[in-house]
């Protein structure tokens, strides 16, 4: 069994000075949750594998043999929990919110660029060129200094996760939005391209 613990970004970002956002942007999402992947049933089912083990007390080797019981899923429970109240203090903390205001838009709903400057999850409106321009600003650079990009792709299980995320964030827009879904994720897409952008709202479709 493979565990995992899931913490948003924003409790990196809750701290920051600034937050920019797109009106279109997905964002807040706090919460967390623990998974175990458990692959027994599909061992015995698929390949006719079996696990067995012996151990010197009811939780030693927790979700390593057997599925989870009752006391082994508690205790996940309680790590999850402690996390949130972890992760929702240090956003109430820096985004200088009252918890309670915290605890009622987060849950791990998510909400739209435009929803989150209402709701004090961002400080204002704009894309990669007006946060540069604040960090500028506030760094007090003027004019005299340069933008390197510097992209690092995830290996291993950094791997894995983030596409196990993208899926996550995926469905959440697809069940959101519904039809309206894939006329969303072209929209971010023009917003991201340089120069001149012609947006149709509408699908041309030959006759049959």
């Amino acid at each position: 069994m493979v565990p995992a613990v899931r913490f948003d970004r924003n409790h990196v970002h809750a701290y920051a000075d600034v937050i920019v956002a797109d009106r279109t942007t997905l964002t807040g999402s706090i919460g967390v949750f623990g998974m175990f992947i458990n692959p027994i049933d599909a061992l015995k089912n698929k390949l006719g594998v079996t696990l067995d083990g012996v151990k010197s007390n009811a939780s030693a080797g927790m979700g390593s043999v057997s599925a989870l019981t009752p006391v082994e899923r508690a205790s996940i429970m309680r790590g999850v929990d402690k996390v949130y109240t972890t992760f929702t203090n240090d956003v109430a903390e820096g985004r200088n919110l009252p918890i309670e205001k915290v605890l009622d838009i987060a849950g791990g709903r998510v909400w739209s660029g435009a929803d989150a400057l209402g709701i004090g999850l961002i400080d204002t409106y704009g894309g990669l060129k007006t946060a540069i321009a604040i960090a500028a600003d506030k760094a007090e650079l003027g004019d005299k200094f340069r933008i390197v990009e510097m992209t690092e792709a995830p290996t291993g299980f950094g791997a894995f996760f983030s596409g196990f995320m993208a899926k996550v964030k995926a469905n959440i827009v697809a069940g959101e939005l519904g039809p309206w879904a894939g006329e969303w994720r072209k929209i971010r897409e023009a917003v991201g391209q340089q120069g001149v952008v012609m947006y149709c709202p509408y699908a041309v479709q030959p006759e049959m």
